[in-house]
């Protein structure tokens, strides 16, 4: 038995079984790792295991109070590899995990809560590349220091949900040394604020207040009701198989505009009006410009339509693509045998859904450069929002735009500089850590995919009431007892973070209140998200969601949240603090909530 011991912790490693025991030595609580790897060959010199199981090698080091763990393995990687092994979940462990903006899961009884695996550096996998264990009065951090090419699998054992890294290829070789870090803590609030010093050693946070010194009007921006108000034609053009093409009149416009403007008269003085056509004109960003209120418009860089299937693409679809048509097929990510990489689905004139592909970061570049500098002069917009970006690192075997994960993300930071150079507010999809440091507003990171209506992503104006509520909404992802504030409580005063337009605060307009007091808790506005014709039955849970969260999330918005606990443990009683002295308290179980200022 080898051991390394400080005040601490001490790490015993038996190399028969090649299985390591943790023990923190403060709460006493030990995590003993899987057996099953077989013999190992190690040794303890100068403070450090190193230790070898066939080609798989790695040490083991405590540093300043946490085990590290370094794969040193080198040459070719064929396949994913579990290194090392998991720790074994015991019956009352609750697991943490940075689905979307977090979940508190119990070990027994949360296998359908979660997909098998959780890619890091992915924004429908881990948004932080991080899990973390509860045991008893310990809180362990597993954070992983390399995270582009590494996921957790999601296993059953026993019963029980055990969560194993497993480190990805690099173009087919280990390419670098992997690093895991595993450190005790006390609370949910030590344990994030333990990862945002890793993540600020990465360069990852960068606030609010940093971004906004060479664009004031990001000054402005935190605490704004995100606002999708869309034509009330807009689902059946981009779904509706045979709906026939056509520019949006003035006329449809203006009673957009006119809700605008009734809006601002009752009160609505902060809100982001999100655009989507592309044939949006200056006269109507300025308009609601002159209502004092912030403008952005959808765009996305990262699907293109394969030319065999342009023939069967509505034209809606096919003028809304156009800005990337000349992608394809020398700018599409391709694997090491040149098959192009999928994107997403789009509904074909013959009812028929098919894949487009997806564009390597590096061949979109130009592309986006070049519809900024055309599109921007006309628009004079405030913000900008590029769809899909940040969902999952890519590599290309491609040999004009050869990329592997790691260089993925820098392409994806180099577009989002793109943005900045404009003077823009950026925003994308749900957002990783990466996001964080190089955009200022996400739309999804509320609301984890899981637990999303389905097809949430093409029912952006649908209402659920009653019985059609889809029932993972009122069990899951407005269920205090699964969710938790990780993301807050690392990047709340890094970037602004919405709901989902397609789980917008509005969807489901009877749970409007409860959405209201996890905005409140978490210290984020809302987004709203329908169609015109829905303004009038809206209108009132709108008005009242907006004064219940936007003055809060204005207040507190570009602040760091200090803490979170459970009050006297009840996880239906939950506390937040920022920075600047605001504490909020929400009782779940009674639907109220207290915002107390210094």
């Amino acid at each position: 038995m080898l051991q390394l011991k400080t005040d601490d912790l001490t790490f015993s490693f038996d190399p028969i079984s090649c299985v390591g025991t943790l023990k923190d030595h403060k709460s006493g609580v030990t995590f003993v790792q899987n057996p099953g790897l077989g013999p190992a060959e190690a040794v303890l010199r100068d403070g450090v295991i190193q230790v070898k199981v066939g080609t798989l090698e790695g040490t083991y080091q405590i540093v300043d109070g946490e085990l590290r763990f370094v794969c040193t393995s080198q040459g070719p990687l064929t396949e994913e590899t579990a290194w090392p092994p998991a720790f074994v979940p015991e019956e009352t462990d609750r697991n943490l995990y940075a689905f979307g903006s977090g979940v508190s899961l119990p070990a027994r009884g949360a296998a359908e809560l979660l997909p098998e695996r959780l890619d890091l550096a992915a924004a429908h996998g881990s948004t932080m590349s991080f899990y973390g264990i509860q045991r008893d009065s310990c809180w362990l951090l597993c954070a992983v220091e390399t995270p582009y090419d590494a996921a957790l699998l999601l296993e059953q054992q026993d019963g029980l949900m055990r969560t194993q890294v497993v480190w990805k290829p690099s173009k087919g070789n280990w390419a670098y040394p992997r690093v895991l870090r595993f450190r005790p803590c006390e609370s949910i609030t030590q344990l994030c604020k333990s990862y945002r010093k890793i993540a600020m050693d990465r360069g990852l946070v960068i606030t609010l207040e940093e971004k906004a010194k060479d664009r004031p009007r990001l000054q402005e921006f935190p605490g704004h009701a995100n606002l999708w108000l869309w034509n009330d034609d807009t689902m059946d053009k981009l779904y509706t198989e045979d709906y026939p093409y056509s520019v949006t009149p003035e006329e449809t416009i203006r009673k957009r505009l006119s809700i605008a403007d009734e809006m601002r008269k009752l009160g609505m003085e902060r809100v982001l009006w999100s655009l989507f056509d592309e044939n949006t004109q200056r006269w109507e960003a300025e308009h609601v410009q002159k209502l004092g209120w912030l403008t952005t418009i959808y765009d996305i860089y990262t699907d293109v339509i394969p030319s065999e299937i342009l023939h069967l693409i509505p034209e809606t679809r096919r003028r809304r693509c156009e800005p990337r048509i000349a992608c394809y097929p020398d700018g599409v990510v391709r694997d090491a045998e040149g098959k192009p990489m999928e994107a997403w689905a789009l509904k074909c004139t013959d009812g028929v859904f098919r894949a487009q592909n997806r564009i390597c970061e590096k061949a979109a570049i130009p592309h986006l450069q070049n519809y900024l500098d055309r599109r921007q002069p006309e628009l004079g917009l405030d913000a900008w929002y590029l769809d899909v970006t940040y969902m999952n690192a890519c590599e290309c075997f491609d040999p004009r735009h050869p990329t592997d994960r790691t260089e993925s993300v820098a392409e994806k930071a180099r577009m989002m500089e793109i943005l900045r150079s404009y003077g823009l507010i950026r925003g994308t999809e749900v957002g990783t850590e990466d996001a964080a440091a190089c955009a200022e507003y996400n739309e999804g990171m509320l609301s984890p995919v899981h637990y999303r209506a389905y097809d949430a992503g093409r029912r952006m104006t649908h209402l659920y009431e009653g019985e059609t509520i889809p029932a993972s909404i009122p069990e899951i992802m407005l269920n205090p007892v699964y969710r938790v504030p990780l993301w807050q409580l690392v990047f709340h005063d890094c970037m602004v973070s919405y709901w989902y337009w397609g789980d917008s605060h509005n969807c489901c307009p009877e749970l409007m209140p409860l959405r209201d007091l996890f905005c409140q808790l978490y210290g984020e506005p809302p987004l709203f998200s329908f169609a015109a014709r829905d303004w009038e039955r809206l209108r009132e849970e709108v008005l009242r969601s907006y004064g219940a969260t936007v003055p809060h999330a204005t207040a507190v918005g570009g602040r760091e949240m200090l803490s979170f606990d459970y009050v006297d443990g009840d996880p239906m009683v939950q506390r937040t603090v920022f920075a600047g002295g605001t504490t909020v308290t929400v009782d779940f179980r009674k639907r109220t909530s207290t915002i107390e200022t210094e």
